[in-house]
């Protein structure tokens, strides 16, 4: 799960491109065309070019192999890896002017829509602003109803030790880890 979750972390915020044309996904194709990139360890302005070629002409990718090639950009990378440090920091740079070219050639932003439904008094008191924060969370957990709390006794919210001895939660439900905020937090199940 800790590899997957920057590979799809990376459509969180954007979306496919309507390519004019997309060709079937090929490993050695790509793999090919990245160890060019990286044999040399820098990836000057001509190459930067021939990056959004690749991925608008020679080799553009469909929906469903946006994430294959840019996981291949990794992939590939880590053949390079080394034990030497300045190495591997020019091969992070050479992996990040791939992904970031792939990205500008197959991908745009989605479009972000900022719902204002009222106006917020600066000078409300914090139990008013959190309240207010809570009522404008459409993703909360209902207690009791998402999940049960263990209250155990001996336990004061100001001590610093925690001497209980069970968990916090005594239960969750799981469809929870499939609300939108456990996706953009990454716990999604």
């Amino acid at each position: 799960m800790h590899f997957c979750l920057p590979i799809t972390r990376f459509l969180l915020f954007r979306r496919p491109k309507e390519l004019a044309k997309t060709v079937p996904y090929d490993d050695e194709t790509v793999t090919a065309f990245y160890k060019t990139m990286y044999d040399d360890l820098s990836v000057d302005p001509s190459e930067s070019a021939e990056l959004v070629a690749f991925f608008k002409e020679t080799q553009p990718p469909a929906k469903d192999a946006l994430l294959a090639t840019r996981a291949a950009a990794f992939k590939v990378g880590c053949g390079y890896l080394s034990d030497d440090k300045a190495t591997n920091i020019k091969l992070l740079r050479c992996i990040n002017v791939v992904v970031h070219n792939f990205e500008i050639a197959c991908l745009q932003p989605k479009p972000f829509h900022l719902h204002l439904e009222e106006s917020v008094d600066l000078e409300m008191s914090l139990s008013d602003a959190v309240q207010h924060l809570w009522n404008l969370d459409d993703n909360r957990l209902t207690p009791d109803a998402d999940y049960t709390l263990n209250m155990q006794k001996g336990k004061k919210s100001y001590w610093k030790e925690d001497s209980a001895a069970d968990p916090l939660f005594t239960s969750v439900d799981k469809r929870v880890r499939k609300r939108p905020t456990c996706g953009i937090l990454g716990l999604a199940g």
